[in-house]
Parts: structure tokens; C-alpha cells; sequence
């Protein structure tokens, strides 16, 4: 069933990528989900480049995109819109990196440059300008890792192609710090990570990924103790 989809809680959008049945050539389709009614939503604009790795998230109700191999450029779609639009570029080259919304801009984390190096830099987006400004330098270099945000002022990046692909680190949107955080009980590159909310309970939920081969498992962080530890998920 295809229905329309505002962008509100309980949406999930995705576009570009690798497409699979076209003998892993890159895509421009974007189509959204509607968790809840578990219905797949109206057709929504094409993406204005090809490309992979990308990242991006909802910021102020519009889909903030930006980077991956097509470039460094940023594109927001809002609600109801019907074409993508250009709002800035990035300071650099950034495939396969993490974000996070905080307020009005889009916080980077990391990714690959064009030689396939691995970044230690980070940096801001603002959406409503499209300004782009230099943030903190990472403990680590890291690509291919994925990073949820916890509260208004703190993410959590979680694995990747790190030197331990177990490490995670919590950063402080205010203080512009990153701190340690609870390792995994496995290490993941290339992997899924969400906030689990139900409502009365939080939980940080990490899923698939690559460590010498493909795997399945899940594993769960329950922000809901008073000391963080993962265990064993679906």
C-alpha cells in the first residue's frame, strides 16, 4: 500500500545507495517508510546526485543529506516539498560518515576522503544558512560507523573502522568533548544503530555489520541503568 508521508516521528526515509539489482550501480531513488502503519510511502524526489556512503538526518522537520561519493555537497528536502535543494557544501570530502541533528545544524563525524583514508576531523552544517564550520578533532579515525543522539547536547558513535571496532564514544554538543563509552560486546563496521523508545524506556539499539564477514547479530544498550552496558539483543 502506498500512502503519503509527512516527515514526523515514526518515518523513515532513505535514498541513494547501491542498487543491487542493477548490478551494484548507484541510485538517486528515495522512498520512506511508515514505521507505525508499517505502509511504504508516496514516491518522493530522486536525489540530485548518484553516489554511496552518504549521511545526514531530520533537522528543524526537513531531511538534511549530505556528502558520500557524489560529493560534498548538502541537500534538504522539507515536508511536502517536491525537489531537493542545494544549501551549502562541506569543508571536506566525506563518504561513509555519521551525523547527528543538534538545534539547526547538522554535526559530522569522520568518514572517508577521496584516497580512501579514514577522517579524524568533524564539522557543523547549519541548515538555515548552509554554512559550514570546522568541528572538534575525533580520539580516532573512523568510517563506516553510525552515531545516534541521546539528549539535546549528546551523541553516541558507535564502532566502525576504527583500531577496535568495540570502541564508542558519547560527545558533548555544548562542550565540543568526546568521552569514552561502554564498549560493544562485538566489533561492527557498516552496521544499523537507532534509539529504541517506548515510551517510558530508552534503549540504544546496534544491529548487523561487517568483522571479517558479514553477521546478524543485535546487540542493546538500556540507557535506563544506571551503568551502561550492552547485551545480548534479537
Amino acid at each position: 500500500m502506498n500512502t503519503f508521508c509527512s516527515f514526523v516521528s515514526g518515518i523513515l526515509l532513505v535514498t541513494t545507495g547501491a542498487n543491487y539489482n542493477a548490478g551494484f550501480s548507484t541510485a538517486v531513488m528515495t522512498e520512506s517508510f511508515d514505521v507505525v502503519a508499517s505502509t511504504t510511502c508516496q514516491s518522493l524526489p530522486d536525489y540530485p546526485l548518484e553516489g554511496l556512503g552518504a549521511t545526514g538526518a531530520f533537522v528543524n522537520n526537513k531531511v538534511v543529506i549530505c556528502g558520500g561519493t557524489g560529493g560534498t555537497n548538502c541537500y534538504t528536502l522539507g515536508r511536502n516539498e517536491k525537489t531537493w535543494t542545494l544549501i551549502g557544501n562541506m569543508i571536506a570530502y566525506r563518504a561513509a560518515a555519521a551525523a547527528v541533528a543538534f538545534n539547526n545544524k547538522l554535526v559530522i563525524f569522520g568518514g572517508y576522503d577521496p584516497d580512501n583514508n579514514r577522517l579524524l576531523s568533524t564539522e557543523e552544517i547549519d541548515v538555515d544558512t548552509g554554512t559550514a564550520t570546522a568541528g572538534p578533532d575525533m580520539p580516532f579515525i573512523n568510517g563506516f560507523h553510525c552515531a545516534v543522539k541521546l539528549d539535546a547536547k549528546t551523541a553516541l558513535i558507535i564502532g566502525g573502522v576504527t583500531d577496535d571496532r568495540t570502541s564508542t564514544y558519547f560527545y558533548d554538543a555544548n562542550a565540543k568533548t568526546f568521552t569514552s563509552g561502554p564498549s560493544l560486546m562485538q566489533g561492527r563496521g557498516e552496521h544499523a544503530c537507532a534509539i529504541l523508545d517506548t515510551g517510558t524506556e530508552r534503549y540504544v539499539v546496534a544491529s548487523g555489520g561487517w568483522l571479517n564477514g558479514w553477521f546478524d547479530s543485535t546487540e542493546i544498550l538500556d540507557l535506563n541503568q544506571p551503568t551502561l552496558t550492552w547485551m545480548t539483543g534479537l
